[in-house]
């Protein structure tokens, strides 16, 4: 890919990205979030792009839901097909690693996660503050037109909260859905729904239970020594 892009605000670009080369599995084959992170699966914002017959139904159709809202050289950040929260990114590293089994010790993995974490926690605050203001906005324009009371709302405070409570992690295997890094960037409220009989959707994605590895977790993991480890939000 060549310059750096984003296709919902250019403040996200940054500035120095990090050499992950050791990250890199250069063995893969067809992955869908290869095709998405480097713009060659159809979506909105480059309809021309082109995949094999045998996987264009089930590409499209990830395709058509996942409108990407950041990207450059290094990470893509879009939102999952299926959100199980009231804001539902993921954020994926161009280059292919397959999973957290793939993470070592050290300071190209360690970076990479770090990146995947900072463009995450940028992306959720621009599209937290985004939706809110876009709610506040209209309910101030239903209330002008004199079907209702103006909203009074601070917006900075609300999406403090929403980012506050925002949750941070991965799935570990064998439990994944796709064979290519992704870190789950979620804002409650999660959606009504079960998962596997055993709670609401919120389930998967708790870091007390075997499946699901908060990223806080995975940066201690791989520390380097003398490395400082970032804040990152507690998980609820």
């Amino acid at each position: 890919m060549g310059a750096s892009s984003s296709t919902e605000s250019s403040s996200l670009l940054p500035s120095n990205p990090p050499q992950i080369a050791s990250a890199v599995d250069t063995t893969r084959r067809a992955c869908v979030f290869c095709d998405i992170a480097r713009g060659e699966l159809p979506h909105a914002d480059n309809p021309a792009a082109t995949v094999d017959a045998g996987s264009m139904k089930q590409r499209a159709g990830l395709a058509d839901l996942n409108r990407i809202v950041y990207r450059d050289d290094t990470v893509a950040v879009f939102h999952d097909r299926h959100p199980k929260a009231s804001l539902h990114l993921l954020v994926v590293p161009v280059a292919h690693v397959r999973n957290t089994d793939s993470l070592r010790q050290s300071a190209a993995h360690y970076a990479l996660v770090q990146r995947m974490l900072e463009q995450g926690q940028r992306c959720v605050e621009d599209q937290v503050r985004k939706t809110i203001t876009a709610q506040v906005a209209r309910h101030r324009a239903q209330a002008s037109g004199g079907t209702g009371e103006a909203l009074s709302i601070d917006v900075d405070s609300q999406v403090a909260e929403c980012v506050r409570q925002a949750r941070y992690g991965f799935h570990v295997p064998p439990f994944t859905s796709v064979s290519h890094l992704h870190l789950h960037c979620l804002v409650p409220p999660f959606r009504n729904g079960i998962f596997c009989g055993l709670g609401s959707l919120e389930v998967k994605y708790r870091d007390d239970l075997p499946w699901f590895e908060a990223v806080a977790t995975t940066l201690a993991r791989l520390q380097p020594p003398n490395t400082a480890v970032p804040v990152v939000p507690s998980q609820l």
